[in-house]
């Protein structure tokens, strides 16, 4: 049985106990298993060399790939501060509807958090609506 096989019998038909490490999540697991301070740096390989590591099934997060259904529309993103153990980024997606701002705070070794999210206030859900 694969590892995908595993988990969706343990879906379909329960079990003694399921434990799995979050992969993608933002913890920076995979970030600090391949030596690496940002997770920002982090690559899809780095990922996929975590998982091979343990006998786990791991639970992998993908973000929504919004930019392959809609290509016409990117995100487009940079670094707008970045001191020592700290960095700012800043990403917009610009529509003929309006443009959408998200701001994330990465700290070395630690998952990013968000400072302002895409959608805050209702003229934001018309942009959203739109993309």
């Amino acid at each position: 049985m694969t590892k995908r096989d595993i988990f969706v019998d343990y879906v379909k038909n329960g079990g003694e106990k399921f434990c799995s490490p979050q992969i993608g999540a933002g913890a920076g697991f995979d970030t600090k298993l391949a030596g690496k301070e940002w997770i920002s740096e982090t690559t899809l390989d780095d990922t996929l060399n975590a998982i091979e590591m343990f006998d786990i099934v791991p639970l992998v997060n993908v973000g929504c790939p919004y930019e392959s259904c809609v290509k016409r529309f990117r995100w487009e993103g940079y670094m707008t501060e970045s001191s020592g153990d700290r960095r700012i980024w800043e990403s917009q997606l610009r529509t003929p509807a309006g443009t959408l701002i998200k701001k994330t705070c990465e700290m070395k070794r630690n998952s990013p958090f968000g400072l302002k999210y895409p959608v805050t206030c209702e003229q934001d859900l018309d942009v959203f609506g739109y993309y």
